[in-house]
Order: C-alpha cells, then structure tokens, then sequence
C-alpha cells in the first residue's frame, strides 16, 4: 500500500507535467482559453475606465475658474436678455454645464466626459431661443473665448 500511494502520486505529477507542457495543444482547452482571454479584455476595460475617471478628479481637462465674476459680466453684455437676468442659482447651473462631467454608460461601465461644445450651444438655443438662436459662427467663437479665456 505504502509503494502504491507513491505510484499514484508520481502519475498525478507526470500527468500534471504532460498538461502543462502540452496545454497549447489540447483542444478541449480553447473553450477555456477563450474565456480567460474574454476575462482578461473585460479587466483591462475596466481598468482603462477606472483610470480615465481617476483623471477626471485629479487632472480634468476643464477646470472652474475661482472667480467667474468677469465671465459672467461679458456674457451679460453678449446676451443682456438670458445672462443679465441669472440669479446666482442660474449662474451656478451654468457653469456646471461647462464645467462639470457627464457619466455614460459604456460597455457596462459608466465613462466619464466632458459635454461637447455642440451639446451646449444646443442646449442654450433649445433653452435661451432668443438670442441663441441667431448666434453666427463668429457670436459661438466670441461666447467660446469668454467662456475658456481664449
């Protein structure tokens, strides 16, 4: 019995050998393989997504000036009848417009961006009609620039 343990135990160890050596080779493992493979894209997504929204906190591409007393000044003057009638409450809904993310759904994971220019000037024209909705190529650059100081 002593001897037959030792047999037993020296053919678990070659088989387990033989597996692994020729584990490329045997087809009942592509299932397997092809999960692990779904498995590992799935993780690395997630992470991508994890680090892209860890960026948004500690490095965001927009970032809410300290004081937008000036902003908001000119873009009363651009727009007297929208801008110069916010309340600080409205002011504060504006800006986040701009400044804050959105979360979207991706994959099965919720991605972080920022709303596009189109999506804002959308929004005021559907919003603010009058004036928004005469604004010209040349008004949205002049409303841009005050908006991110360029």
């Amino acid at each position: 019995m002593k001897y037959f343990k030792n047999i037993i135990g020296i053919a678990i160890v070659i088989a387990l050998a033989w597996g692994i050596i020729n584990f490329h080779e045997i087809k009942e493992l592509d299932f397997l393989k092809s999960k692990a493979d779904i498995w590992r894209k799935s993780i690395e997504q997630k992470i991508g997504v994890f680090k892209h929204n860890l960026s948004f906190t500690f490095a965001p591409e927009r970032k809410r000036p300290l004081s937008s007393l000036a902003e908001e000044s000119k873009l009363s003057h651009l727009a007297k009848d929208v801008f110069g009638q916010f309340d600080p409450s409205q002011w504060n809904d504006f800006w986040d417009l701009i400044y804050d993310p959105l979360e979207e759904e991706q994959g099965g994971s919720m991605v972080k961006r920022y709303r596009t220019q189109e999506e804002i000037e959308s929004y005021l024209k559907y919003t603010y009609s009058k004036p928004f909705t005469y604004f010209k190529k040349e008004h949205w650059d002049y409303f841009w620039s005050i908006i991110f100081g360029g």
